[in-house]
């Protein structure tokens, strides 16, 4: 309901502004001349005065351009600039010359403030940033701001239209099919109860408006009859004064401003009752739509009922069937077990629960694959089912019907096994064959689609700086607010969301389109960098990242590890359908004042089944304004894919951004291995790639690449493939970037402790290094402990040293065996209890047995624990001043000269020890016996 609503608005209030907008427009039209304000100028027909100016802009597809005046800076002051209000933005140029060239500022309207300034002539546009405007004169100025006021409000209403407008007569109309129940869970069911208030609601304005409009027609008939009559006693005054010869300019001036006030007012009232009336007649159809909605809804209701009652009496069947052959095996106590586990009321909540069925499901096949013993009774309730092939037709009927409405799992799919290039891998014999989908069908497994949003957090630099006060520069930890809630092995992954590329590539025709589908894959991954200014976190060292989809749509496998850590590299192995990759990556950064610039070193290598290996570098990486302005990131330079079997080659060509060319643009020449051109590929790689084939008789140009759409900026703008990538695994090593405690507390927007946790990662991987090297001789060279599944040896075909995959990670997941993976993320836990780990916390539980003196009766600790803060800090005075009082006790009376010695302690003796060559505190026995016999005497009274 509340979306129904929000359209209805949306749709009056769009409704009211394409009326007033041809209303007014019945009276204007667009300056052509492109001289002053090109806006409308509206003449009304009146005796006496001059033309009235009135701005207007009925639709975001109309251009309103102009010069006005921009502040610049103090040393240029206003300088004249020609700007164009189109599609809810607004641009400026040096010239009307320039429009076709480039654009030297944009700002959006939909969130901007529009504000007069106390120059008669100028305003200004606030929003990220402060546009300080002046036109020529006060009525420009006007025609300006009510110009961009009328385009600001159509943009947004156009923006929220956009999500809204749709024909809600169909919404309600369509059928309630049982293999849409899953698609449709999120939608919002509206009682009858609630419809039948809205329309009296909706009722109650028409009325209101219906008034409205009776007084507006009222009033504005009055206040033309007194205007024309006021304009005739006025007149018949000249005309009088005239004959006798006087002349009195200042009721002529004051009568042309009220005429062109009551011209404007007119015009404006004339558009508010054409513009109610329809608003009348138009909810006056609405009005029957709703009701035609309710009915709709009432059958949707019942649809439902009858739907949920189908599944009860399923769920009856299938409780009924497992019973009864439960019953014959004895299991009395496990049927009851059954019916805890399978509560008829969760029917109605199946469709997001399919494990139930799927369960029974797998049972039934796991019994029909394997021999079991019906006398065991360790067996599961679904293995003790009787050999009946009727009782499993029936039970595989009920499963079958509970799929149709996908409550079961997706069938079984083709095992095929991947072969490894031996000139860059060992065998990877040891792990277990890729699953994989030949038809690239549809997922098997549900990925999360979001993350906690982005909160809107100020960075505290003096707070940083404060920290860093007496630390070693190279310990400083850079604060979570740069990064977003993913590792640098996840970020290298994010390359395989256009996967389908290689796939395409793999059954490609042509050594052309092959090419030209590898290279679009090295381009494709650049396409979020545009936006995605956040920073990933530098993984650790033997940090690994997997991600197992070969049994979705995407069919392949990667794994990840941070193979160095000085320098850093990050290698990466994907096996996919019909092809394999490898990934180093390493780089050289340097920072130039302005901007940063980021050099790959590493190399990406690419195997098909046919033979053909394609070898390519990233190109550089450019972030600039990273001190002051917006950032911005661009790639520039040139990418060379090569095929080593082939010699084929595209030299692809990153354009440098500048004015008057296109940024984010790609270029490439494909050759072959004799120099003929085969091909050329040109786009930009955050939109589109398209390729046009030169190896026929006729060239084809067509688009091989469209990058997804941008989402989720309030998410990093992340995509639904990034944010899948940190949902936990509990199968993963325990070196996985998922296990990571910083990132997650980062992604569920507790940056307080993700710094913490994110220094002490940092500071115990510097005391692993310095572990290692302790007691070492002064000539020692540290060198980095080896990989885990990664083994450094030279590459034949790249001709240099590479790490290659040593296999047996997949088997190590199937069998949950991860000793050889060293401790990298095992740090005190749940920042949110003071990060004590769970033996911290098992130290403080009560012990009866224990001395009076013992910790674990302080009430002042016990308060904290239980957030009794206030107590404890009465409890904590009353400890420390009864101790003071215990020292007062033992010097009064005593002579002046006399020196306080604290009371011996109960359980250790002060003595000197021989090995250690100093005063130490010796244990002296006896506490365990007094323990086991309850005989605390001897202790003080300290907590009483």
């Amino acid at each position: 309901m509340q979306h129904l609503v929000g359209f209805l608005f949306l749709f009056f209030y769009r409704l009211f502004l394409m009326k007033s907008s041809k209303t007014v427009s019945r009276y204007s039209s667009i300056s052509k001349n492109g001289s002053g304000t090109a806006l409308a100028d509206y003449s009304p027909p009146i005796a006496g005065t001059a033309p009235l100016s009135f701005p207007f802009h009925s639709s975001s597809a109309e251009v309103v351009k102009g010069f006005l005046y921009k502040w610049t800076n103090y040393m240029k002051g206003y300088q004249r600039r020609w700007f164009i209000i189109s599609g809810g933005n607004l641009y400026y140029y040096k010239s009307p010359t320039e429009v076709e060239l480039t654009c030297r500022g944009s700002m959006s309207l939909v969130n901007c403030q529009i504000e007069s300034c106390e120059d008669s002539s100028g305003f200004q546009i606030i929003a990220a940033q402060t546009w300080h405007l002046k036109a020529s004169t006060e009525i420009d100025k006007q025609r300006w701001m009510l110009a961009l006021k009328l385009a600001r409000e159509w943009a947004i209403a156009d923006a929220k239209a956009s999500n809204y407008l749709a024909d809600e007569e169909e919404v309600f109309a369509a059928s309630f099919h049982e293999s849409e129940i899953v698609s449709e869970k999120n939608m919002l069911v509206t009682s009858g109860a609630e419809l039948k208030s809205e329309i009296m609601v909706f009722n109650q304005k028409l009325d209101d408006i219906s008034t409205l409009k009776n007084l507006i027609s009222k009033h504005h008939s009055e206040f033309v009859k007194d205007l024309s009559v006021l304009s005739k006693m006025v007149g018949q005054e000249i005309g009088r004064k005239a004959a006798k010869g006087e002349n009195d300019t200042d009721i002529a001036s004051q009568l042309k401003v009220v005429q062109e006030r009551a011209t404007l007012l007119k015009v404006t009232s004339g558009t508010m009752l054409s513009t109610c009336s329809d608003f009348v007649e138009v909810s006056e159809e609405q009005k029957k739509k709703w009701e035609r909605s309710m009915r709709l809804e009432k059958q949707q209701i019942a649809r439902l009922q009858k739907t949920i009652e189908d599944l009860l009496k399923s769920q009856a069947q299938i409780d009924s069937y497992l019973l009864n052959n439960l019953s014959n095996s004895g299991k009395t106590q496990e049927s009851y077990d059954l019916q805890e586990k399978l509560p008829r009321e969760e029917v109605a909540t199946a469709c997001l629960k399919p494990t139930v069925v799927s369960s029974v499901k797998l049972g039934c096949e796991e019994r029909q694959s394997s021999n079991f013993n019906s006398d065991s009774e360790t067996d599961e309730f679904f293995d003790c089912v009787k050999d009946d092939r009727k009782e499993d037709q029936k039970l595989s009927s009920l499963i079958i019907g509970a799929d149709s409405i996908g409550l079961g799992p997706p069938t079984a799919t083709d095992n095929d096994s991947l072969e490894n290039d031996n000139s860059v891998i060992v065998s990877s014999a040891s792990d277990p064959p890729m699953s994989v989908i030949s038809d690239g069908g549809p997922d098997q497994n549900l990925h999360r689609t979001s993350i906690p949003p982005r909160p809107e957090m100020s960075l505290n630099l003096w707070k940083i700086l404060k920290n860093c006060i007496g630390k070693d520069l190279s310990r400083i930890p850079m604060p979570v607010n740069f990064n977003e809630p993913l590792s640098f092995l996840q970020r290298l992954a994010e390359d395989l969301e256009y996967s389908s590329l290689l796939d395409t590539a793999c059954s490609s025709s042509s050594i052309a389109e092959q090419i030209a589908y590898v290279g679009a894959f090295g381009i494709s991954v650049f396409s979020t960098t545009v936006y995605r200014h956040s920073k990933p976190f530098n993984p650790l060292l033997h940090e690994t990242f997997e991600l197992d989809l070969s049994t979705e749509k995407q069919g392949f496998r990667l794994i990840s590890e941070q193979v160095k850590h000085h320098p850093p590299i990050s290698v990466q192995h994907v096996e996919g359908r019909g092809w394999s990759m490898r990934h180093q990556y390493s780089m050289n950064s340097s920072f130039r004042g302005k901007f940063l610039q980021i050099t790959p070193t590493g190399v990406q290598q690419v195997t098909f089944d046919d033979g053909n290996h394609y070898i390519f570098s990233k190109p550089q990486t450019i972030v600039n304004n990273i001190i002051v302005g917006s950032l911005s990131i661009y790639q520039q330079g040139d990418m060379l894919v090569t095929n080593i079997k082939t010699n084929d080659r595209m030299l692809i060509k990153f354009h440098v951004p500048s004015f008057g060319a296109a940024t984010y643009k790609i270029t490439a020449d494909i050759l072959s291995s004799e120099g003929n051109l085969l091909g050329k590929i040109f786009g930009f790689y955050n939109e589109r790639i398209e390729f046009t084939d030169l190896s026929g008789k006729t060239s084809k140009t067509r688009v091989i690449w469209t990058a997804n759409p941008v989402i989720n900026p309030e998410r990093y703008f992340m995509s639904e493939f990034a944010m899948m990538l940190n949902e936990e695994d509990e199968r993963a090593a325990p070196t996985d970037s998922r296990r990571r405690q910083d990132v997650r507390l980062l992604e569920h927007t507790k940056w307080e402790f993700a710094n913490e946790v994110k220094a002490k990662l940092e500071e115990k991987q510097r005391a692993r290094r310095r572990q290692q090297i302790e007691n070492k001789p002064t000539d020692y060279v540290y060198t980095e402990p080896p990989p885990v599944w990664f083994k450094e040896q030279f590459c034949d075909k790249s001709q240099r040293q590479v790490f290659a995959y040593q296999g047996g990670y997949w088997a190590s997941k199937e069998k949950q065996q991860w000793q050889m993976c060293p401790d990298i993320y095992n740090l005190v836990i749940n920042p949110e209890r003071y990060f004590m780990s769970e033996f911290a916390m098992m130290l403080n539980e009560e012990d009866e047995r224990a001395a009076p003196t013992d910790s674990r009766r302080r009430q002042d600790v016990r308060l904290l624990e239980h957030t009794k803060w206030d107590f404890a800090n009465e409890v904590k005075a009353k400890l420390e001043e009864k101790q003071r009082a215990r020292r007062r006790q033992q010097i009064e009376n005593k002579p002046t000269d006399y020196v306080n010695t604290e009371a011996h302690p109960v359980w250790f003796k002060e003595q000197f020890c021989d090995k250690s060559q100093r005063q130490v505190f010796a244990y002296q026995g006896g506490y365990w016996a007094s323990k086991e016999k309850q005989q605390w005497q001897m202790c003080p009274d300290i907590y009483n």
